[in-house]
């Protein structure tokens, strides 16, 4: 198949679920879009060979456990040649931390080489084949290799997700951190303020849903897990003999997620917590909304505050005793969290765990304020109009009512701010900033479910990354 140098060409970084939306996006820009693919993994190599994607149109950077600890150790080459791309990206130890669900950091040396090599071959792909954008979620070594080696040649990197708010719409992130949405070239009609106004005032009563996949939704049963273990049953035999895709979730990661949902103590949840207060406890709340680990939103994007029971000691230390703090289990927290992660939160001086089943949207209506490292609730609680402090640099830590932290030791500046803080004086701001979320994003029936490779949602992406492409 000849290429047409003229139309945008574009790279799919192909692994696991997303495979098949790609390869339908693939098509359906067909005429519009030259698009090609990178895959770490020889199973999703195999996937698109039969879906008819050529030989050339695939990067294959698939490597067995076998063959990965059969590489040397990094040359001082090889080394001089991590420093580069390190300028560019992470370091190549941040990098492997970062996938801990992947790979195991006492791969670690071996690792630093594969990576390298893989990086190289990514870079001599994307220049031969004149790519422009390059479409990855940053959650494997690969993924995050591909934004690193972006960013060193010039090229557009970015992740196709939803925009939290307003609900029903995709954008382009940008970085690893998603710290702010690819401006598209000129789309649909734009919002005005008074409507922007009104769907905020809607959003203070009624709220949204937050997306999450229907899995979140609920808690994983007995059989359930059960299930699982025996479908990995023959990659556990792979893992063993050391013959199976490096990429593939490590085996030793997932037990220990597995068996702390049968080891986690009694959490000590805090039963005077009404929703809305402590019973018998007048003092105004903060409240910090757990995340689960490992995971991207957390160990991608927030690398430097993955330690959350440290966060939380910090924030109860910048804390006066005239606040308390509560900090939210997540809808799908038994198992998210160690046992020793709960035991030594019951330490920590005047702090309470509340349950999941909570309204996080009431709790957080009803708090001093809200923080979190980069959940929607961050978001939620500023369009609500409660002060928000967001411990990464994610899309929506820059808008209005809403403060950004390195680290909770700049909380007691930002305190008084806090207290201080007056109800709708910002709403022409943040009506602004849902404008601006409006017109650089594209409407999308998604409905928080598996359904990615529905029709309606392969038109949403393919107008979204042709506007980004300016066509």
């Amino acid at each position: 198949m000849p290429h047409n140098t003229e139309l945008p060409r574009i790279a799919f970084n192909s692994i696991f679920d997303s495979t098949e939306l790609y390869v339908q996006l693939a098509r359906h820009l067909e005429g519009k879009a030259e698009c090609f693919f990178i895959t770490p993994d020889i199973y999703t190599n195999r996937r698109l060979f039969s879906y008819g994607i050529p030989a050339d149109r695939i990067l294959d950077i698939s490597i067995t456990k076998k063959e990965m600890r059969g590489l040397p150790p990094p040359s001082e080459d090889m080394l001089g040649k991590a420093a580069e791309y390190e300028k560019h990206g992470p370091t190549l130890p941040s990098l492997v931390m970062m996938s801990q669900r992947f790979y195991h950091p006492r791969d670690a040396r071996s690792l630093y080489t594969y990576i390298v090599k893989s990086a190289a071959r990514a870079e001599e792909f994307l220049v031969r084949n004149k790519i422009g954008w390059v479409i990855s979620e940053p959650t494997v070594a690969s993924e995050i290799i591909s934004y690193t080696v972006c960013d060193k040649l010039g090229i557009n990197a970015a992740n196709m997700t939803v925009t939290r708010h307003p609900l029903g719409r995709v954008a382009l992130f940008r970085g690893l951190d998603e710290r702010a949405l690819y401006p598209l070239s000129p789309g649909g009609t734009t919002a005005t303020e008074q409507e922007t106004l009104k769907w905020i005032e809607e959003f203070r009563k009624k709220g949204e849903p937050p997306v999450y996949f229907e899995i979140q939704n609920r808690q994983r049963t007995i059989f359930s897990l059960f299930s699982s273990v025996l479908k990995r049953t023959g990659i556990t035999l792979q893992e063993a003999a050391g013959t199976n895709q490096l990429n593939y979730t490590n085996l030793r990661c997932q037990a220990e997620i597995y068996s702390r949902r049968f080891r986690t103590p009694s959490r000590g949840l805090d039963k005077t917590f009404t929703g809305e207060a402590f019973a018998g406890d007048p003092r105004p709340y903060a409240i910090y909304y757990l995340h689960i680990q490992p995971e991207r939103t957390v160990d991608v994007i927030a690398p430097y505050n993955d330690n959350q029971l440290e966060l939380i000691k910090g924030i109860r230390r910048a804390l006066p005793s005239a606040i308390r703090l509560a900090v939210k289990e997540h809808p799908s927290g038994t198992g998210a969290q160690p046992p020793e992660f709960y035991s030594a939160l019951k330490n920590i001086p005047d702090v309470s765990l509340i349950a999941a089943n909570h309204d996080s949207l009431k709790a957080a209506r009803n708090a001093l304020f809200t923080a979190t490292i980069s959940g929607t609730i961050g978001m939620e609680a500023a369009l609500l109009d409660v002060p928000s402090v967001v411990f990464s640099s994610v899309f929506f830590s820059n808008m209005p009512n809403a403060f950004r932290l390195d680290s909770p030791a700049g909380l007691e500046k930002i305190l008084p701010a806090i207290l201080a803080h007056k109800k709708n004086r910002n709403d022409a701001a943040l009506a602004s900033y849902i404008r601006g979320i409006i017109d650089n994003s594209e409407p999308c029936l998604w409905n928080g479910t598996y359904g990615w490779q529905s029709p309606e949602i392969v038109k949403s992406f393919s107008r979204l990354i042709l506007r980004a492409a300016g066509r």
